[in-house]
């Protein structure tokens, strides 16, 4: 009786080992997984990122550096404008408006590219400074614009930009 019940607790205890090393090998490989599911989330967050700041570079070297010289070219013909009609020297002034403002909407989505969060009244901002400039564009529309949102909560860069896109539509 003795040998069965040594041989019994022997198998007992190695059980319960077993058992304690499955539930341990187990855990282990649990946490492995969440870690690399971390590592790869954070990759991709890296890699977003990092490919905002190309196309922020991107848009800044080449729109934001004809924009420039659309602006210089505007100048020049407004500072040579005095022998032309007042009709055409005010379009050219309006042209030389609008060139400046899209040199500074550029700025806006460059700032919306490398910006994680946005509060609301930010996104309200650009959203007035839209509207004046389409208001400025068009002598028979006119725009009303109510934004009741009482709370400065944040917006990510992509929920911004998607508000402000549909607003420009």
């Amino acid at each position: 009786k003795n040998t069965w019940l040594i041989v019994f607790g022997g198998f007992i205890i190695i059980a319960v080992v077993v058992a304690i090393n499955l539930r341990t090998r187990a855990r282990l490989t649990q946490r492995k997984l969440q870690l690399e599911n971390q590592l790869i989330q954070e990759q991709a967050q890296s890699q977003i990122q990092q490919q905002r700041l190309e196309i922020s570079r991107d848009l800044h070297d080449s729109l934001g550096s004809q924009l420039t010289f659309i602006n210089t070219v505007l100048d020049s013909i407004k500072s040579s404008a005095s022998k032309l009609d007042e009709k055409i020297s005010s379009k050219i002034n309006t042209l030389s408006d609008f060139s400046e403002n899209s040199v500074s909407e550029l700025k806006s989505v460059l700032w919306v590219l490398n910006t994680n969060e946005i509060h609301l009244q930010d996104l309200k901002s650009k959203l007035l400074n839209l509207i004046k400039n389409a208001g400025e564009a068009t002598e028979n529309l006119r725009f009303h614009f109510a934004f009741d949102a009482q709370d400065n909560f944040q917006l990510n860069s992509k929920q911004a930009i998607n508000l402000f896109r549909v607003s420009q539509e």
